[in-house]
């Protein structure tokens, strides 16, 4: 009988053991699995300042599309050096970078459920300027939907599933055209640039303005005005036309300095290439408030590249914008300058306000 006691303490001692260790695995599992982790070991530094090469290999593709940071702006080399909207670059980056996840899954056979099979996943590659490799990263699909702001990841080699507190696949959404991230504007953002102050215009066509200018207008301290708000400058803009000047609707110069800053090529070509280019050909002058100029050199209808072509040598860019656009690159003074612009006005008819990108 003592025996039978003994063996049945025993046994008892051995099941609470044995439940113990169970409840100290499944603690340490959970407690694994609920908590927040970065892609990238903190002691590696990786940091979004770093990144100098970004590539992206679409899902089933054996190419690539690879951005590089040249200078202060990302470009695309691989459409003859594109330049790329850096706030997208910047927002792929904080998602993968500054954003913690959870586990989920270890499991591989998990990874078709998660999106991150080599069918279904982005795989992105992070670079510094040696050419060292920060991350591999595959990018499934978002948690729990496509347009959730958090994603499922996994590290390339790795069977662990994270769920990520980020989604940059948001950096993606929305852009078309040769590759994302391109910018398709003629005066691209990349270029940051202050308000416009002075615009020239070198062209034979007649009743164009010649040189617009912006003038600071004193506040009007009439009596029975409204005084000036602290900080407050108004401004006029001028027009001048052999010899002649004359006061511009200032909604009329907004509008055609919108569209400037909206307005976006057809196809990109070689900047090296010779197009035919002449010093005295028609040209668009922007000056801002520091000084910086930029000029947009017009040639002619292309019938072979599908549209009138267009030079921005400080964007070291060659592409075609169609005719309708170009046409509105030089105002008739008094049709687009001084009278009131029909609505919608043709700058919003060439080019919408609000439009997607490529």
């Amino acid at each position: 009988m003592n025996r039978l006691i003994l063996g049945l303490g025993l046994l008892v001692v051995l099941l609470v053991t044995a439940d113990n260790r169970l409840r100290a695995v499944a603690e340490s599992e959970r407690l694994a699995t609920s908590a927040l982790r970065p892609l990238t070991d903190p002691k590696a530094e990786v940091v979004p300042e770093r990144v100098r090469v970004v590539s992206i290999r679409p899902r089933q593709s054996s190419q690539a599309w690879i951005y590089e940071l040249q200078g202060r702006g990302w470009r695309y080399p691989g459409y003859f050096g594109a330049h790329v909207i850096s706030d997208r670059i910047a927002l792929l980056l904080r998602g993968f970078l500054q954003s913690a996840g959870t586990i989920v899954s270890t499991d591989s056979g998990d990874f078709d459920h998660y999106g991150l099979t080599s069918d279904t996943a982005l795989r992105v590659e992070l670079r510094d300027s040696s050419g060292e490799l920060l991350l591999d990263v595959w990018l499934g699909r978002g948690a729990p939907g496509p347009r959730s702001s958090e994603a499922y990841v996994r590290r390339a080699g790795e069977d662990t599933v994270i769920h990520l507190h980020a989604n940059p696949m948001h950096a993606l959404v929305g852009a078309r055209g040769v590759a994302p991230l391109i910018d398709p504007h003629v005066l691209p953002r990349n270029l940051t640039r202050k308000q416009l102050v002075k615009i020239n215009f070198n062209t034979d066509e007649s009743g164009v303005a010649r040189s617009l200018w912006r003038i600071e207008v004193p506040p009007d301290t009439s009596a029975g005005s409204f005084p000036p708000r602290l900080g407050q400058i108004d401004y006029r803009w001028l027009a001048g036309v052999t010899g002649a000047v004359d006061t511009c609707m200032t909604t009329n110069v907004f509008a055609y300095t919108s569209f400037l800053r909206r307005l976006q090529y057809q196809r990109l070509f070689d900047p090296d290439a010779n197009y035919g280019f002449v010093a005295s050909g028609p040209t668009v002058e922007l000056i801002d408030e520091e000084g910086v100029v930029d000029v947009l050199e017009v040639g002619g209808l292309d019938s072979e590249r599908g549209g009138v072509l267009l030079r921005h040598r400080a964007a070291d860019m060659v592409c075609t914008i169609t005719p309708e656009k170009a046409a509105l690159l030089f105002p008739q003074l008094r049709a687009a300058l001084l009278d009131t612009l029909p609505r919608p006005s043709p700058y919003d008819l060439a080019e919408p306000t609000g439009g997607r990108l490529r």
